[in-house]
């Protein structure tokens, strides 16, 4: 039995036909949460991400203990390369060569996803917020936003309030 009282989760902010955008939410690990606020991050390495479009932003999930959504990266480039390719980008993630080879693990290839700019959330916007209210549970990948779901985040989280 699931946490969620046996219904299956569909995130209500989640890219559809209908109603397409060019974002994504990814997940951080914590750790993370200084450097990506502080703007230094330029390049993400990523083993998987599946989806069918180039994304033009990211709204970045950053795990337990923070929970929450907490900034929003654009993207410049977003591309498929052999490990020994990504090593040059290791740097500008804030990794040795040897970090991002040992994630890379028996992987042939890793997505590099190459950021130009960040904007810290005015709001962050928490787990539990976007749990009850658009039945959001963190992707261990990433999870393609709805045009809709790109408008609701900035307004609750990116833009300010008077």
């Amino acid at each position: 039995m699931s946490l969620s009282g046996g219904r299956k989760h569909q995130f209500k902010l989640k890219y559809t036909d209908a109603d397409p955008s060019e974002s994504i939410i990814l997940a951080f690990d914590s750790k993370w949460q200084t450097l990506l606020h502080q703007g230094t991050i330029n390049a993400i390495f990523r083993r998987q991400v599946p989806i069918s479009f180039v994304p033009d932003q990211i709204f970045a999930y950053v795990s337990k203990p923070i929970s929450a959504i907490t900034a929003k990266l654009f993207v410049t480039a977003f591309e498929r390369l052999p490990v020994d390719d990504t090593i040059r980008f290791a740097k500008g993630g804030h990794l040795r060569e040897d970090e991002l080879r040992s994630y890379a693990g028996d992987r042939e290839e890793l997505v590099v996803i190459q950021i130009s700019g960040t904007k810290v959330a005015v709001r962050p916007i928490e787990f539990a917020h976007l749990a009850k209210e658009y039945d959001f549970w963190p992707s261990s990948t990433s999870m393609p936003l709805s045009a809709t779901g790109v408008r609701t985040l900035d307004e609750l989280g990116f833009e300010e309030t008077v």
